[in-house]
């Protein structure tokens, strides 16, 4: 549990800072199926002949990844102890890891797997310098990565080809950094966007990096909007339909995970402080776009062996995938959601 709680409880300060109610980004249960500076260019244009869009939609099977060299990266001496910092799912079912703990050894990268778990290709960044793999996306056919290098105070959005070549490189300009909320990445109709607050906000940037501009998640068309205020009370909108989802706790938040299928896939985080130790349980909800939940996944959050700051995605056929670190190695899960 300590592994988890410490980045949690930073999450939860950042977001009671700012007048809301926090959340983040695991023993198995029934619910899952486990087995085995620089020059700046334009930002891709959303674009519908995409070679990712062209493909047909696959089911991503569970799979899992080995630790070390020849698969993912774990650094247990840190606090919390990390590793893959999130990942991706394309269309074509395969799923791509940011394998951020190998820039400690001098090899920032992501790994691509097929939809059962081959690795495909290991997509080398160390030619375009990348510090810190903190977040990938996934827009207009290619990876979209957010870049740190705290000590140069650099922050820069990367988007990369599959096949490992740099689209565009463009900086991220002072007032949107760690300091201001900055938390990772977002995707939605219009392309990449940057996200505050774990999605209490969200801006654009401009085309030339120089500046940014707030905007609204806009998902198959929908407005989507999550809201905190100080209470166990989060409000969801999703175009004109609005509806309320209320924490069983005082502690935690609601987070948005994807929409996909015509439903939205919430998070919610809830931190029980009553007994000797924190208990922080996630519930992963499945919403028609009118707001019925449908059905809902429950399980602890803090059984990661690792901190994974965004452990959730939605696959390419609306189905939920979970990255689940373990002792011996990390699983990509699909809950029964």
């Amino acid at each position: 549990m300590r592994k988890f709680v410490s980045r949690l409880l930073v999450g939860l300060a950042v977001l009671l800072a700012a007048s809301a109610c926090a959340a983040t980004r695991h023993t198995s249960t029934s619910n899952e199926v486990p087995t085995s500076v620089s020059s700046t260019t334009q930002l891709p244009e959303p674009s519908t002949t995409t070679t990712a869009d062209a493909q047909q939609p696959a089911r991503t099977e569970p799979f899992s990844i080995a630790i070390g060299p020849e698969g993912v990266t774990y650094q247990r001496d840190g606090d919390p102890p990390s590793g893959p910092s999130s990942f991706v799912v394309l269309e074509d079912g395969s799923v791509v890891v940011a394998d951020t703990m190998a820039a400690d050894r001098g090899e920032p990268r992501l790994l691509r797997y097929d939809r059962h778990g081959v690795l495909l290709s290991v997509i080398d960044l160390a030619t375009f310098e990348v510090a810190a793999i903190v977040d990938v996306e996934k827009a207009n056919g290619t990876l979209v990565v957010l870049d740190v290098h705290t000590d140069r105070a650099i922050y820069r959005v990367l988007s990369i080809e599959l096949d490992g070549g740099l689209r565009s490189s463009t900086v991220i300009p002072d007032g949107s950094h760690f300091e201001n909320g900055l938390t990772g990445l977002a995707s939605d109709d219009s392309g990449v966007l940057l996200e505050f607050e774990f999605g209490r906000r969200y801006e654009r940037l401009a085309s030339d990096g120089s500046s940014t501009e707030q905007a609204t998640l806009v998902l198959g068309g929908h407005e989507v909007e999550v809201t905190s205020e100080a209470s166990k009370v989060a409000t969801v909108r999703v175009g004109d339909a609005q509806w309320d989802v209320t924490r069983r706790t005082d502690l935690g938040g609601v987070t948005l995970v994807g929409v996909a299928s015509d439903t939205i896939v919430l998070v919610v985080d809830e931190v029980d402080t009553s007994g000797a130790a924190l208990s922080v349980t996630r519930r992963v909800q499945r919403y028609t776009l009118s707001g019925e939940l449908i059905g809902e996944v429950e399980f602890d959050a803090g059984d990661q062996e690792v901190d994974i700051a965004r452990p959730l995605e939605v696959g390419a056929l609306g189905d939920i995938l979970r990255m689940w670190a373990r002792p011996d190695r990390v699983d990509i899960v699909v809950l029964a959601l």
